[in-house]
């Protein structure tokens, strides 16, 4: 069925570095697993390990069971940066910035709202 790369995720790291990743189904299964019982810190900690690993920010290729992360953690980009290893790109950053505006600006609006409705209830 599924076919991923299994290095030092399952194992908790080795000696052996990349060259002993693996290829099989049920060691996909077995990661799936272990990622079932880890909070979302340790699983960022674990993308966090396999950088400093590598020396590099790793591909989604190289995650092992990346489905079920990203399940659990989101897309690729949200998965880098919150775990620390890729600063929020200006356009997310601009998007989040418009968001909570908005958020905000309702939120007054609400309120004034509320307050007006509350004012002429007391009259």
């Amino acid at each position: 069925m599924y076919k991923k790369k299994i290095s030092f995720f399952i194992s908790g790291g080795g000696t052996k570095g990349l060259d002993s990743v693996k290829y099989l189904k049920e060691n996909y299964e077995e990661c799936i697993t272990q990622y079932r019982r880890e909070t979302d810190e340790q699983l960022y900690q674990r993308v966090r390990d396999l950088a400093t690993k590598l020396g590099r920010l790793p591909i989604k290729s190289e995650i092992p069971a990346f489905d079920y992360l990203k399940y659990r953690l989101g897309n690729w980009p949200r998965i880098m940066e919150n775990a620390g290893l890729k600063p929020v790109s200006e356009k997310r950053r601009r998007m989040l910035e418009q968001r909570v505006q908005k958020k905000k600006e309702k939120c007054c609006r609400k309120n004034k709202n509320t307050l007006i409705k509350g004012s002429a209830s007391d009259d």
